[in-house]
């Protein structure tokens, strides 16, 4: 990199230094509590196989309604069609 690239990097990135060490000033630390932090690890670490088992269980539930949705507007569709069939074949 020539010495007029990083200027021009050393330049653009100087605003974000002292935004930076503003925020650093005004804003204090927080640290969680260790009850918090116990209680996430163990959301995060720990999973039960019942639900996993219910979520699969679930996902089947789902793609039962879909399949029952579908196969019914089918029967409507066939059974309209038949109808207006039925309607034109009488009026010729």
């Amino acid at each position: 990199m020539s010495a007029a690239e990083e200027k021009t990097v050393a330049n653009k990135s100087k605003p974000v230094m002292d935004i930076e060490s503003r925020l650093a000033k005004v804003l204090r630390p927080v640290t969680p509590s260790r009850k918090l932090v116990q209680t996430v690890r163990r959301r995060i670490h720990f999973s039960p196989p019942v639900m996993v088992a219910n979520r699969l269980q679930d996902s089947r539930r789902i793609v039962f309604a879909i399949g029952g949705v579908l196969s019914a507007s089918l029967l409507v569709a066939i059974g309209v069609r038949a109808l207006f069939y039925l309607a034109n074949k009488s009026r010729v």
